[in-house]
């Protein structure tokens, strides 16, 4: 079953700046994969709870961000914005860019304080403090993005910087059928070309090549049965399903409580 954000075009972000990074000299490798490189930052596949994958895909990024900038595994809860971000809709939409903008204004607990419990209405005692009893006092702790650090990326070597610099991206996507029963293979999108925005929120973590045909690889959050394990290859250089017109990211703010262990 597919489930779907609010389009992209149609919504009003209060900030989200266009970032050139095309000024910036660096060695891009011919294939990266941001798991590879930080294999302690993988928290295996995950299963969409609900028609949140609006919040599953910048969580899942800004975890892999905070785990790169940290040394160790953080897994943000998306349970925590179903139920406290106000500015989407819960279980039936909402924004990538909202959530970003949300973690910079808020901040966003993990899953060790709100793991999934099927709330999906704000209430302070549970926004407020940890809805795991067995948490420990000071598990209550807000993972932030810097201020105005949320970032829209265009542009093939633009995504391919911004992930090497920072880590993984959130991206819209446009789905078909050929997404939902994908099993494996380099995919193309049967809406290509006839689409303006994305319907379906993924993450953005690296690229390859197979017997010369480039490609992106996206985690996505069906589980581990769909796909490649959980994941999918697109053809890269042709914006399959707008895969390269809609990718966000933003600064992990590192604060001193997140470096005691």
């Amino acid at each position: 079953m597919l489930f779907f954000l609010l389009s992209v075009k149609y919504y009003t972000s209060p900030r989200s700046t266009r970032q050139d990074l095309s000024n910036i000299s660096m060695v891009i490798p011919k294939e990266y994969d941001f798991l590879k490189e930080y294999p302690e930052c993988d928290f295996g596949p995950l299963n969409q709870e609900c028609g949140c994958c609006y919040a599953y895909g910048p969580l899942k990024a800004m975890s892999h961000r905070f785990c790169k900038a940290l040394g160790r595994k953080v897994l943000l809860s998306t349970q925590y914005i179903v139920a406290c971000d106000i500015a989407d809709n819960g279980c039936v939409g909402g924004c990538e860019r909202s959530v970003l903008y949300f973690m910079e204004q808020h901040g966003v607990t993990d899953v060790q304080c709100h793991p999934w419990s099927a709330q999906r209405k704000y209430s302070n005692n549970f926004c407020e403090r940890c809805s795991n009893e067995s948490a420990s006092h000071d598990s209550f702790k807000m993972y932030r993005a810097v201020y105005s650090s949320t970032t829209h990326y265009i542009g093939i070597n633009d995504i391919k910087k911004a992930i090497l610099m920072d880590g993984p991206l959130s991206a819209s996507i446009a789905v078909d059928y050929g997404f939902s029963s994908y099993r494996g293979g380099i995919y193309k999108s049967s809406l290509t070309g006839k689409i303006d925005a994305g319907n379906h929120a993924v993450e953005l973590i690296g690229w390859g090549s197979e017997n010369g045909t480039d490609y992106w690889i996206i985690l996505n959050q069906y589980g581990e049965h769909w796909g490649e394990k959980g994941r999918m290859r697109i053809l890269m250089g042709s914006n399959e399903g707008l895969i390269e017109s809609f990718l966000y990211g933003a600064k992990p703010l590192i604060e001193d409580h997140m470096l005691k262990k």
